[in-house]
């Protein structure tokens, strides 16, 4: 070793945040590695990108803003990891940490081809039968969020939230022999079950436990079984959206969907994944099901149950729904069938729980006060003082903002006045639940994850991009925000 390599070495461990490691040594080939290949990524995107908008001035300025935003981010959440390690810094700005890591140029090049070869044939897509559409979209959006998690480690990067089974669901999935008995023991078993779980339902485990048990899946199947459930929520969506804003409009909502990098990011390592369909299952349910008084009723309200099995953040939402009946009556043509609709809603949801206790002996009130002691005791309060309550605030507004996609924040606020104005009503409501959520400080941070369920209602944040005249403005938006995605997830190990 020559005199300058303790220097060099020190050097890169400091630049890539691994100074505070102790093994950073042995990360030195991924770190150079995922370097090299980052760098090569933003030289070859650019080209790109010239070449393909660089004519146009508007579509220039953008990938200038976006791209000076996102660096100068990067190298912010870089300073803060390596000056101050502690709960908060690690969650400022958005919840990631440092740590450039790409170990084959093929997993790193196939979420690049998986999206030049969508980009290519969007168009035709898009103009595919309704189906069709839906399929190819599908098929994109699996391939996609699965390659997106394997840049890093391939497979055991995909897997890699499966095998923390200290903390993670799939840690009990060994222990349980049938759902009977493990509903009925389930508040008998805290903290013996794996540490996640205390602090929420059990639907997320028998979810795993479905697949795990009936079709023997290894960790790889689980995370594959994953993404294809939440995938199906594109037809649910497709339909509200077109019954509420259009063909047009669904359709282009959709593409944007399948691209925002929470979704994607988040879809293949996260359970919150599973929670935004189940929300959206219910709420469209609700909204079609109510609007036409017909069996979707039912269904919604099996969905509300789903979602609060699943997840007590499922409760924050009574507000949202509380207003949604209002405007299902407000807008009704037959106010008889909508409050019918509502009641079979109703009856749905509280049968379900009446008679899974009675079948198992599980008790979802019951689980409920054992899961918030639980949580009690782990998460200290937002209101300890004025400074921690805004702190915590602002981590959960950034957080989930800068996962929407950065493309998404220039967009908007370039016209906030228009945008707001033209933008659906629905993306209005998912602003009004950000809001209270930000005001009753429940959250610290994280949110781009524990907040994936209001993604949908973001989407319909930049109206203008839904125009089929602006097909070179939307390409370019999509383009600068997988570019997002792709370097974030080379840069940063996002945890979950």
């Amino acid at each position: 070793m020559n005199k300058l390599s303790p220097f060099f070495y020190d050097i890169i461990s400091r630049i890539s945040g691994q100074a505070f490691d102790p093994l950073w040594p042995e990360k030195l080939p991924f770190i150079i590695r995922g370097a090299f290949f980052i760098l090569l990524f933003i030289v070859g995107f650019y080209l790109f990108y010239r070449s393909r908008w660089g004519k146009e001035s508007s579509l220039r300025r953008m990938l200038w803003v976006c791209g000076g935003i996102l660096f100068s981010l990067i190298a912010i959440k870089f300073a803060i990891f390596h000056f101050v390690k502690d709960y908060i810094p690690d969650r400022l700005i958005f919840y990631v940490l440092p740590s450039p890591r790409a170990e084959s140029i093929l997993w790193f090049a196939a979420p690049l081809i998986i999206f030049a070869i969508f980009l290519k044939y969007r168009k035709k897509i898009e103009a595919l039968p309704r189906h069709q559409f839906l399929g190819a979209l599908y098929l994109t959006f699996i391939l996609f969020a699965l390659s997106v998690a394997g840049i890093r480690e391939g497979v055991q990067s995909i897997i890699d939230p499966f095998t923390r089974t200290f903390w993670e669901y799939s840690g009990y999935l060994p222990f349980v022999k049938n759902a009977h008995d493990f509903l009925g023991q389930y508040t008998l078993l805290n903290p013996q079950i794996a540490t996640h779980m205390v602090t929420h339902p059990p639907g997320y485990i028998l979810f795993l436990y479905f697949f795990y048990k009936i079709f023997s899946a290894g960790l790889p199947g689980l995370v594959i079984a994953l993404v294809s459930s939440v995938g199906l929520i594109l037809w649910p969506l497709y339909y509200f959206w077109k019954e509420s804003l259009g063909e047009e409009t669904a359709r282009r909502a959709l593409q944007i969907f399948i691209f925002v990098p929470s979704v994607v990011m988040f879809t293949a390592t996260s359970m919150e994944s599973f929670f935004m369909a189940v929300v959206w299952l219910a709420i469209i349910s609700c909204f079609l099901g109510w609007k036409k008084g017909n069996w979707l009723a039912l269904v919604s309200g099996l969905g509300m149950a789903g979602a609060l099995f699943s997840n007590y953040l499922f409760l924050l939402l009574g507000p949202f729904f509380v207003w949604l009946i209002w405007y299902s009556l407000k807008i009704s043509a037959n106010r008889l069938k909508t409050l019918l609709g509502i009641l079979y809603s109703i009856l749905a949801f509280t049968l379900f729980f009446v008679l899974l206790e009675r079948w198992s002996g599980y008790s979802i009130i019951d689980n409920f006060f054992v899961a918030r002691l639980a949580n009690q005791s782990a998460v200290r309060s937002n209101f300890e003082s004025v400074g921690k309550y805004f702190v915590y605030l602002f981590m959960s507004l950034t957080d989930f903002a800068l996962y929407l996609g950065i493309p998404f924040l220039c967009l908007f606020f370039t016209d906030t006045v228009g945008s707001w104005k033209k933008s659906a009503l629905w993306f209005k409501v998912g602003v009004a639940i950000m809001a209270f959520f930000l005001i009753i400080g429940v959250f610290q941070g994280e949110t781009a994850r524990l907040w994936l369920f209001l993604t949908p209602f973001f989407v319909l944040g930049n109206p203008y991009l839904y125009n089929r005249e602006k097909e070179s403005e939307f390409n370019a938006f999509l383009a600068i925000t997988v570019f997002q995605i792709i370097v974030i997830q080379t840069l940063f190990f996002t945890y979950w």
